[in-house]
């Protein structure tokens, strides 16, 4: 975590200061973002800011990477970086790197990414790890963690296609050279795209959430954990008692308080704005605001 800046002269702030309107990315959707406790900073790449005319989608993706530091506001990273794209999955590396996993650049099969790339925080820099020529196939909406105990990268999921919406199960690790399939045990979450997914790495475990398995579907509201130690799925909660059928949420692990927390996002009808936090061992569920009705 970063530390206070000093209020003085070189024009930093303190953290919880109002940041500077400019520069700052431009108005998208379809990203993800990292923060990184070593620089105290967050990193965003790419996106969509096509607009949506007639409830049909014209998507324009981006390849610009912002960095946030939360006492003097955003920064664009100059140096080159991946092609454009958006819907991708990403990790958080413990030497202080952003992996970013598939994506999409368009409609259709043919947009799709299976490329495998690390941002380094320190340098602000980007590496291709892997091409994509080997490895799961290309694919959007996967859900990411990075094992540190196992160091390797491990991707879930994801889908091929829109319509019909072509949930994937698979399961692949990625040791820094070599890609390579995973089986796994236990009660697994049926094929799904648009998850929630988060990294509880106070118990090395991937977690699932929700998701959506046809576009005609209300969505999913069960939860799920794959151990990254033995490949063992869980399920944590039915879903019974708990936030209402949704697809593609916000969901992170808050260590300091063990609680998984979700946001919102797509419900039937429309979208909500609605915060909840879950047990990690998945018997509770709390609704921290109701959302706009």
């Amino acid at each position: 975590m970063a530390g206070c800046g000093d209020d003085g002269g070189d024009g930093g702030g303190m953290i919880g200061d109002p940041l500077p309107e400019a520069p700052r990315p431009g108005k998208r959707s379809d990203v993800s973002t990292v923060a990184d406790p070593g620089t105290g900073t967050l990193v965003l790449f790419g996106g969509d800011d096509g607009a949506i005319i007639a409830q049909m989608p014209s998507p324009n993706y981006l390849g610009d990477t912002w960095v946030l530091d939360p006492t003097s506001g955003w920064t664009e990273v100059t140096s080159a970086g991946p092609p454009a794209r958006g819907r991708y999955a990403v990790a958080h590396h413990p030497a202080g790197q952003m992996w970013m996993f598939g994506g999409r650049s368009g409609i259709g099969s043919a947009a799709l990414f299976a490329d495998l790339w690390s941002f380094d925080f320190q340098s602000q820099t980007w590496s291709q790890l892997s091409d994509g020529t080997s490895g799961p196939a290309s694919r959007w909406l996967s859900a990411a963690a990075y094992d540190a105990e196992g160091e390797r990268l491990i991707v879930y999921g994801g889908a091929r296609s829109a319509a019909p919406l072509e949930g994937l199960t698979d399961i692949w690790s990625f040791d820094g050279s070599t890609w390579s399939q995973l089986t796994a045990t236990g009660t697994a979450p049926s094929p799904r795209a648009y998850v929630a997914y988060t990294h509880d790495t106070s118990r090395n475990r991937l977690i699932i959430y929700a998701g959506l398995e046809s576009i005609l579907a209300s969505g999913f509201t069960d939860l799920y954990a794959l151990d990254l130690g033995t490949m063992t799925w869980s399920l944590l909660h039915d879903g019974v008692g708990g936030p209402s059928a949704r697809f593609w949420s916000t969901k992170s692990y808050d260590a300091a308080t063990e609680r998984y927390l979700v946001f919102g996002c797509h419900v039937d009808p429309g979208v909500d704005n609605d915060g909840w936090s879950l047990d990690p061992t998945g018997k509770t569920s709390n609704r921290l605001s109701i959302g706009d009705t």
